[in-house]
């Protein structure tokens, strides 16, 4: 006699989930993507940054950023700020239909992989030294996400953020550079 579950089980089709384009990370580009980068933070953010933000990020040869490309078009973005040999991310936002798909996962990745200090002639990332990120103590999703990339948080300041008193967690991951 046939178990009832086996006659179910021959039933099931397969389904292949659709290909997921490759994702190329290059340098931000203030002209070509300024406009994307708006849009990103604006649907990945609370407080998103505003056009004169990201216009202070591009001038400030401190800053540096990173974009996410499928299909020929930004879908994840990453800046930054260099302080010495560390770098601080400054922000970190991928476009909703691209989430848990490792847009995020890639642009950290690079930041934290790469050697090189210097891209096209420009100061870029350093060589050596920490990657800190700062996180609102209720973001729970990015706490997972920074701790799944190998992130770990190594401070929590009370009332850091002025515009609503929350408080912060500060993410620290040491770069992974041979040489």
């Amino acid at each position: 006699m046939a178990r009832p579950w086996s006659r179910r089980a021959a039933s099931v089709a397969v389904v292949e989930a659709p290909a997921v384009p490759p994702v190329a990370v290059c340098r931000l580009s203030p002209s070509a993507d300024l406009d994307r980068c708006v849009a990103i933070e604006a649907e990945s953010h609370d407080h998103p940054w505003l056009v004169q933000d990201w216009r202070r990020v591009f001038k400030d040869p401190r800053h540096g950023g990173l974009v996410a490309t499928a299909a020929g078009r930004a879908v994840g973005l990453l800046t930054y700020q260099l302080d010495g040999h560390d770098a601080v991310v400054s922000n970190l936002a991928v476009e909703a239909a691209w989430r848990r798909r490792g847009v995020g996962r890639a642009l950290l990745g690079w930041m934290l992989g790469q050697p090189a200090a210097t891209f096209n002639g420009e100061r870029f990332v350093t060589a050596a030294g920490d990657v800190y990120l700062y996180c609102h103590e209720e973001d729970l999703g990015f706490q997972c996400f920074l701790r799944a990339c190998g992130v770990r948080a190594v401070a929590t300041y009370r009332r850091y953020y002025k515009t609503d008193g929350r408080d912060c967690i500060l993410f620290k991951a040491r770069r992974q550079v041979a040489g």
